[in-house]
């Protein structure tokens, strides 16, 4: 299957738009972030630079789940891309498994799992590791699309 066509439909199932404000922790932490940029920019054209601050940080420090999911497509393509460094290969695994993933919408961890598929196929790993973790991540959760 064409992986563009995967994230077409991780797209489709994922919301379109942020309701309210981003969330985040008021320590300073978060200060290298301009949230109003994050929030209007069109979430297809994100440029990796803006999209990697908020990444690696979401859900547990900035944002909620819809707010991730929202970013999650523009995610997976910039590391299919290879626009996203290798750590955030197991930063998209966790922050999957952070959300709650066995309680998304059905279709979703459908097209989800099948992008790790197809991208565990591509040869554009640089650490073994990162090929594992994804691997573990599809045995664990792919038994819950036949529930």
């Amino acid at each position: 299957m064409n992986i563009a066509h995967i994230i077409e439909n991780i797209y489709k199932l994922t919301p379109s738009n942020i309701d309210g404000q981003i969330e985040h922790c008021n320590c300073g932490c978060c200060s290298h972030i301009n949230f109003k940029r994050l929030k209007s920019l069109n979430r297809r054209k994100i440029d990796f630079i803006t999209l990697g601050k908020y990444a690696d940080k979401s859900i547990t420090t900035i944002g909620t789940v819809d707010n991730y999911l929202y970013f999650l497509p523009r995610i997976c393509e910039m590391i299919l891309e290879e626009k996203i460094n290798t750590s955030l290969y197991n930063c998209l695994i966790s922050k999957l498994e952070y959300s709650g993933f066995e309680n998304l919408n059905l279709q979703l961890r459908y097209w989800l799992i099948l992008f790790l598929k197809e991208l565990s196929k591509l040869d554009n790993f640089e650490v073994k590791s990162e090929f594992n973790e994804i691997n573990k991540f599809i045995k664990k959760y792919e038994k819950t699309l036949h529930k």
